[in-house]
């Protein structure tokens, strides 16, 4: 089962002549546009689940602005400015949006922002509706109510495509001169980065580090299927989340399990499902506890290459690395072998003679420990630092239900010192603290 290429045609570059940007540039290109031209209403284009909601809490983020979201496909005119109704007393009955709209603006001049109206899903709306946002935005009056001075206004479309049916509003001329019309697409990069400061599942940030035209399945989309947006992907990685630390406890359980893949087929479609979660069993085949300690070599180039791309001195947080599930699975691992097989990471001539150790055995456990100080060697100190944390955790959980000591079994793992490796990545360590 194989994911189509997308060969649809670009509404926004075909049709309007407009360069897209990935949600990131967007942010920054809106805060420029409010700064330089904040009279000047502004549209944003770009496909459903794409992000342009997420942009404009951006702009909040900064601390300039207020925003208030109107969902136009929810609202009409009753709702927007009220009714008349003889029978309460008075001239109109003040309705949700308009409380809304003064308590936004209330609240954005105590607070001494400015205040952004951001109508999503204009192309959704009654025509009616349209109209009706217009008025308020060339008066900057909603009904009765004057809105403050330096409001802004930013309105969202989706692009009309074959089979996406909403109106192509833009071929309104009189619309194109009112707006500033941007477009925004789906960018693989741009969502890694907001992945990592969101968290985003290591499993999503993987594949879509490898797989970067995954980002968003314009053929599902069209073909009227469930497709991948980056909004879905958030939702995969809630998923695969609440599966691994609430239900399941692993990771290659949750590859694994039905209702994962019926739950991720209704959200990204079949075929995106089984490449994923492909990655994700291969990923914990791959970088399992038992590949690294006796085939290390094999994936080193790839562990080396992980690191150089996610722990950069601006960015080393373990959590956001896909590492972070390799080196909880291992000391896990590790732990339990240690509890329950006595583990061994280096033994000496002068042991194996002692103890009877076979030839065979000694060369085993040497080379185990080896390739387990390279790992720990090629990782930076944050992942140094939680390997060994985490080991001491689960041994503490494997030895008090045993009634014996944590003491024991971490001297067996200083045995790695016996190893260049291990030492220089100590050293590394000690050195950052």
């Amino acid at each position: 089962m194989s994911i189509k290429e997308n060969t649809r045609g670009n509404y926004a570059v075909d049709r309007l002549g407009i360069a897209e940007l990935g949600p990131g540039s967007m942010g920054a290109l809106l805060l420029d546009h409010l700064e330089a031209t904040p009279d000047k209403p502004l549209m944003m284009i770009g496909e459903p689940g794409i992000g342009k909601t997420a942009i404009t809490n951006q702009l909040e983020e900064s601390g300039k602005f207020h925003l208030l979201t109107i969902r136009l496909v929810n609202e009409d005119e009753g709702t927007m400015n009220g009714y008349a109704d003889p029978d309460e007393g008075q001239a109109t009955v003040t309705l949700r949006v308009v409380r809304k709209v003064k308590e936004a603006a209330d609240r954005a001049v105590n607070e001494g922002r400015r205040l952004i109206v951001f109508f999503d899903e204009v192309n959704r709306a009654k025509d009616h509706m349209i109209k009706y946002v217009f008025n308020i935005i060339d008066t900057k009056r909603w009904g009765d109510f004057e809105l403050p001075v330096d409001t802004s206004f930013i309105a969202a479309i989706n692009p009309p495509t074959k089979n996406h049916k909403v109106r192509d509003i833009l071929s309104d001329s009189a619309l194109r001169r009112r707006f500033a019309i941007y477009a925004t697409k789906a960018d693989a990069s741009e969502y890694i980065t907001y992945a990592k400061k969101a968290k985003i599942h290591p499993a999503v940030i993987g594949f879509i580090n490898t797989k970067a035209k995954h980002i968003y399945d314009y053929v599902a989309l069209d073909n009227g299927q469930p497709y991948a947006c980056p909004a879905s992907w958030d939702a995969v990685s809630s998923i695969m989340y609440w599966f691994e630390n609430v239900k399941l406890g692993k990771l290659k359980d949750v590859t694994k399990n039905i209702s994962v893949n019926r739950m991720l087929t209704g959200t990204i479609g079949e075929a995106m499902t089984y490449e994923f979660l492909t990655f994700a069993e291969d990923m914990t085949k791959r970088y399992s506890p038992k590949n690294i300690l006796d085939n290390y070599k094999d994936i080193q180039s790839e562990i080396r290459e992980t690191v150089e791309s996610e722990f950069t001195e601006e960015d080393a947080q373990l959590d956001l690395s896909k590492l972070s599930t390799v080196v909880s699975t291992l000391s896990a691992y590790v732990a339990d072998k240690l509890v329950n097989e006595d583990m061994e990471f280096y033994v000496s001539e002068e042991d194996r003679e002692k103890n009877s150790v076979s030839k065979k055995d000694m060369l085993k456990a040497n080379r185990r420990g080896h390739n387990l100080a390279k790992f720990l060697h090629d990782c930076p100190s944050e992942m140094f630092q939680a390997f060994f944390a985490n080991l001491r955790r689960e041994l503490n959980d494997l030895t008090s239900a045993k009634g014996q000591s944590v003491q024991k079994y971490l001297q067996r793992t200083n045995k790695l010192s016996n190893y260049k490796e291990y030492r220089d990545s100590a050293n590394k360590y000690l050195t950052t603290r």
